[in-house]
């Protein structure tokens, strides 16, 4: 699950983009997918949601990645934004079948870096708390992400 923002706004942006799809308009599937990264900018960044800040952000932004070559290792903040974008195209995925927002969880585990070699991952650290969360959810259904990159650890 997301640790930051209003879990109602997230669903919400959901359903815009969904709505979106539905009627066939690239505009409510805009916004739905802008207030979602609008929302992590504000989250990851701190920044407050007003015009300026948020127009300051994506010029800061854009100078970072023109200054980037593919595949080069990004700040923490721009792969938690990365991440929080992926997690937001699984949400509508998810929305896609009827799931909402707050019946799904985003571990966000730490052996999922950009190193080209990863560390492997921890029992204490990765497993137990996966392990803890499917004991205390008893989840009817579980996926993971794949990496075609085949960049993440084996």
């Amino acid at each position: 699950q997301s640790t930051w923002g209003n879990m109602r706004a997230m669903c919400r942006d959901v359903w815009e983009y969904l709505d979106g799809l539905a009627k066939r308009s690239a505009t409510r599937c805009k916004e739905g997918t802008s207030r979602r990264f609008i929302r992590n900018l504000c989250a990851i960044y701190g920044d407050e949601p007003t015009a300026e800040a948020l127009t300051a952000r994506a010029l800061a932004l854009k100078d970072y990645f023109a200054a980037r070559y593919a595949g080069e290792r990004n700040t923490p903040q721009v792969e938690t934004l990365k991440g929080a974008c992926r997690e937001f195209e699984a949400d509508t995925l998810w929305g896609i079948l009827g799931w909402e927002c707050n019946e799904i969880w985003h571990a966000r585990l730490n052996f999922y870096t950009a190193d080209i070699f990863n560390e492997e991952p921890d029992m204490e650290r990765d497993v137990r708390p996966v392990l803890k969360y499917m004991e205390e959810v008893a989840p009817d259904i579980v996926t993971v992400a794949l990496d075609p990159e085949a960049s993440g650890p084996d």
